[in-house]
């Protein structure tokens, strides 16, 4: 789709790397831990985490996953163009120590049921003790203040990204989005599932994990319903 060819291009300038978030993703596993990262963009957050830790690293996107595997060099990154939902036939199981999904990408799917199966496989593909990581938008706030839109990302050389969000119930959101690069706008809109914190929870002990916490970024500070994101890290 020329939307996201062209978000792919800048998506490093859009969304460039936060040391906070790499900080969190290293938390509680060893050097030379194996990981896996759902979503992965252009592969630069699995390519950082590649000098410690062995990385495998997957992306719906084809464009996405070709720029990161331009980008890698000599890292030892596996990047794999397919959908996360098929991890279970790719991967063998109890191979790896954290599996992390970041970048509000859960919510992608269609509904609760595939977010279940999704949760159930990477708990099947976790080492004992292993940990599984996931960041989305905070739909508890957005719903409770009936949050229509997000900030508008403004970078360098006339890089913008507008975030709007349309719904009717809380089923389904329709989440539209305008990339302007160099005067040029580019519109796309896809339908996200809303995720609400007791719903991720449920659904992660329906898939068996323990010692869920919950925070409200990437510092871990507590989460509350004005929190901006939702993240949650359970153990195998």
């Amino acid at each position: 789709m020329k939307f996201y060819d062209e978000l792919a291009e800048v998506y490093d300038i859009v969304f460039p790397l936060s040391e906070d978030t790499l900080g969190y993703l290293k938390e509680g596993v060893e050097e030379k831990s194996e990981i896996l990262d759902l979503a992965c963009g252009t592969g630069e957050y699995p390519i950082k985490l590649s000098n410690k830790f062995n990385l495998k690293a997957l992306d719906l996107d084809k464009k996405m996953i070709d720029l990161a595997g331009l980008k890698k060099g000599s890292q030892a990154v596996d990047f794999k163009a397919i959908d996360m939902r098929t991890i279970k036939n790719i991967f063998e199981e109890d191979l790896f120590d954290e599996i992390y999904c970041i970048g509000n990408s859960l919510v992608h799917l269609e509904n609760k049921k595939q977010v279940e199966e999704l949760l159930k496989d990477c708990f099947s593909l976790l080492k004992k003790h292993g940990l599984i990581k996931i960041q989305i938008i905070n739909f508890d706030r957005i719903y409770k203040n009936n949050i229509k839109y997000l900030p508008t990302i403004k970078r360098e050389k006339g890089i913008s990204l507008k975030r709007n969000y349309a719904y009717e119930d809380e089923k389904q959101v329709d989440f539209i989005t305008k990339l302007t690069v160099n005067d040029k706008e580019y519109e796309n809109t896809v339908k996200l599932m809303p995720l609400f914190k007791a719903d991720l929870e449920e659904i992660l002990k329906k898939a068996k994990f323990s010692n869920i916490k919950f925070y409200g970024d990437f510092k871990k500070s507590l989460w509350n319903d004005e929190s901006y994101a939702l993240i949650v890290e359970a153990s195998k």
